[in-house]
C-alpha cells in the first residue's frame, strides 16, 4: 500500500454523493423553470384569448364603420391574424419564442394603432376599441420585462 492510498476509499464516495447531489438540484432547478415556463406560457395564452375577444369586437365595430379605410382594414386583419396564431403557437414554446410572439404581436398593434390614427374619418369608438387593444398588448410586452 502506497502513501496515501489510505485516503482513496474514503473520498470516492464523498465525491460521488456531491455529485449525486449536484445532479439533483441541476434536475430540480430544470424542472422549475420548464413549470414556470409552461405557467407563463399558460397565462400568456389567457390573456392573448381575452385580447382577442376584444380584437372580435372591435372587428364588429370596423365593418360596421362606413368610413373604414382599406389600408386600416388590412393593417387590423394582421393584427388579428397575428394575435391568433401566437396564441395558438405558445403552447410547449420555450421563453424566448414566447417573448418574441408577444412582441411581433405588439409591433402589429403598433401599426394598427397608427393607422387607425392616420385614418381621420372612423368613428371615436372604432378608434378607442383599436387603442384599447394596443395599450393592453403593451402592458403584456412589458411584464415579459422585453
Amino acid at each position: 500500500m502506497r502513501e496515501g492510498d489510505e485516503f482513496y476509499p474514503h473520498f470516492v464516495p464523498r465525491f460521488l454523493a456531491r455529485r449525486a447531489i449536484q445532479k439533483r438540484r441541476r434536475a430540480k432547478s430544470v424542472a422549475e423553470t420548464l413549470n414556470s415556463v409552461t405557467a407563463m406560457a399558460a397565462s400568456i395564452t389567457t390573456r392573448l384569448s381575452d385580447i382577442e375577444e376584444q380584437i372580435d369586437g372591435a372587428a364588429e365595430q370596423l365593418e360596421s364603420d362606413p368610413a373604414i379605410s382599406p389600408a386600416l382594414k388590412a393593417v387590423f386583419d394582421e393584427l388579428h391574424r397575428k394575435t391568433r396564431e401566437a396564441r395558438d403557437s405558445l403552447k410547449g414554446a420555450d421563453e424566448d419564442k414566447i417573448r418574441e410572439h408577444v412582441i411581433e404581436v405588439e409591433q402589429a398593434a403598433d401599426s394598427a394603432k397608427c393607422a387607425v390614427e392616420a385614418d381621420q374619418k372612423i368613428s371615436s369608438a372604432t378608434r378607442d376599441a383599436v387603442i384599447e387593444i394596443h395599450d393592453a398588448l403593451c402592458e403584456l410586452k412589458s411584464e415579459l420585462g422585453d
